[in-house]
């Protein structure tokens, strides 16, 4: 018996092509704004200043490796397989976010406190900045992943190079006209974390119909009642 072969549509096949490039590209011009962003941090602060920078990024995407462990993964699953509680997934997106970033900074600043050469060279003012873009940045991970599930990769990648290229335009400014050191550079970083999960929030919002669906049933259920109550009125002045 030959085995089955699913052929898809010349659409979908259309469709797949489109997301594959469009994600190969959003990745290579990240990796490429990436690539400028750590160099002009290396000409502006200097070795030992890349060198804090550096660990203020690793402790970054080692706490939020951790606090979306699992999560990432499945969301996409869950938004393409229970595409009516989308809104209850973005809500669980967003609070799981917040309550996960907070104890992991919590965490950070504990293992400041136990074991101090654990980050060696990175003191509180900068550890402090680093651990409060946590939330953020796992906010911003969760939703990229929702819109990842819905199959919106033109969103998906966008935000991610736009966010990119902003944070460089950020730290070049910065750079040439407020002198801005390695605290400045982690709040630029810090920002463009929570810039970046309300554009992730807003592009979901502008084009899921999972919410405006359930957003006119709630409308229309509404309609009825306030429909009888107006008879009922005109019916007791009659």
């Amino acid at each position: 018996m030959d085995d089955a072969t699913t052929v898809l549509p010349p659409a979908q096949q259309a469709r797949l092509r489109t997301d594959v490039f469009l994600t190969f590209g959003g990745k290579a011009a990240t990796l490429l704004l990436g690539l400028a962003m750590a160099t002009v941090i290396a000409r502006q602060l200097g070795a030992s200043g890349q060198g804090i920078f550096a660990v203020a990024y690793s402790l970054t995407l080692l706490l939020v490796q951790v606090g979306g462990l699992g999560i990432t993964a499945a969301n996409p699953y869950f938004v393409a397989r229970e595409s009516p509680s989308l809104p209850r997934i973005v809500g669980n997106s967003i609070w799981l976010a917040v309550v996960l970033g907070v104890l992991l900074a919590a965490a950070g600043a504990a293992l400041k406190l136990a074991a101090p050469g654990a980050i060696a060279g990175l003191g509180w003012t900068p550890l402090l900045i680093t651990l409060a873009a946590v939330p953020g940045a796992l906010a911003a991970l969760f939703l990229q992943s929702i819109l990842l599930g819905e199959g919106r990769m033109l969103a998906y990648n966008t935000v991610e190079v736009v966010q990119m290229a902003a944070s460089l335009a950020a730290m070049v400014a910065g750079f040439v006209f407020l002198d801005m050191r390695i605290a400045g550079v982690l709040a630029v970083l810090a920002v463009s974390r929570y810039a970046g999960a309300c554009a992730y929030f807003c592009r979901w919002l502008s084009g899921s119909t999972s919410f405006r669906e359930s957003r006119g049933a709630i409308q229309s259920r509404r309609r009825p009642r306030c429909s009888v109550r107006s008879r009922s009125c005109t019916g007791s002045f009659a």
